[in-house]
């Protein structure tokens, strides 16, 4: 599902950043981002308040142009050719 959205947000709706926040330790929505060649920018401290405790968030991001590099990448994990746990 994610890398259909990346593929709307770049093509269809011309975004120029698409960001996602994943909380620290959740490796399985980490790694989905790295298949995805998002860029790891950095951790953002005590960002949610999630049951009464703070969460860090590790930020991720993709440019335009980082994405027409990946374009075919992408397009065959939304096809099914390829799959992000790969």
């Amino acid at each position: 599902m994610t890398a259909r959205l990346v593929q709307v947000g770049f093509d269809q709706l011309n975004m120029h950043r698409i960001v996602l926040r994943i909380a620290v330790g959740n490796r399985a929505s980490e790694r989905v981002a790295e298949k995805l060649n998002f860029v790891r920018e950095g951790i953002l401290r005590e960002e949610l308040k999630v049951r009464g405790s703070w969460l860090d968030h590790t930020v991720y991001s993709m440019l335009d142009h980082e994405y027409q590099k990946h374009r075919e990448a992408i397009a065959g994990i939304v096809a099914g050719s390829l799959s992000v746990e790969e």
